[in-house]
């Protein structure tokens, strides 16, 4: 059967990473079933996610606003450039790269709206859907321009928890068959903690994205008993 593994990594206040929660559903991966993973977290003592990074999932940044009505959603940049090059010929891949790259990495929206409408310009006869998906997907990929820069590196792709998916991959690869879901969830953890190493290092700078934070979401900060 095809199942689909959902992993919940984390940056904590101190700039602390960890994995939240992994589960497993057969089937494939589902909005709902994510609705049921963020209540699972809710019931669990989280109280406040500021951001939470995610694919383009549809359906999913409902379910986050649900159950995490004040956290902000960013969409992952690098999931967004592979669908806009999806349908997009060999030979028209590279300039398009450069010009919605113009785009992702604007330092304010205003110039990336600029960028957007510039490429609109040049390429909207041949790939009209490419400025379709930006444009109605662009509140939650261009969230990150509100944070600044070293916190903008961490958040604008889910990237960095590809070497927590590693780990899982190559496990399951090398192994043909599992008695029941239950195993193999319970392998999998063992894997990613005997190797933490490779993906529960702290985040880089983390200092002065802190005080950054305290700044813009006072409101938000955790407060020490």
């Amino acid at each position: 059967t095809n199942s689909a593994f959902y992993t919940v990594y984390s940056v904590d206040w101190e700039g602390n990473r960890d994995v939240l929660g992994l589960y497993i559903n057969s089937g494939g991966e589902g909005a709902k079933k994510w609705g049921l993973v963020m209540e699972d977290l809710k019931v669990r003592g989280v109280s406040d996610i500021l951001v939470v990074c995610t694919d383009d999932l549809q359906g999913f940044s409902d379910q986050i606003q649900e159950a995490f009505p004040s956290s902000i959603v960013q969409k992952c940049i690098v999931h967004q450039m592979r669908n806009s090059l999806k349908y997009v010929d060999e030979t028209d891949k590279k300039a398009v790269i450069k010009d919605l790259r113009q785009v992702y990495t604007s330092t304010t929206e205003e110039s990336a709206k600029t960028a957007l409408s510039a490429f609109e310009a040049a390429w909207e006869k041949k790939y009209k859907y490419i400025v379709k998906q930006w444009r109605e997907n662009w509140t939650e990929l261009m969230a990150f321009l509100d944070f600044p820069l070293p916190m903008r590196k961490m958040i604008y792709t889910t990237n960095p928890v590809e070497a927590l998916h590693r780990i899982m991959r190559k496990l399951i690869k090398s192994k043909a068959a599992w008695t029941s879901e239950t195993a193999l969830l319970k392998q999998l953890y063992l894997s990613i903690s005997r190797n933490e190493k490779s993906w529960r290092r702290k985040a880089h700078g983390w200092t002065s994205i802190q005080r950054e934070i305290m700044e813009l979401y006072p409101e938000r900060v955790p407060q020490k008993n």
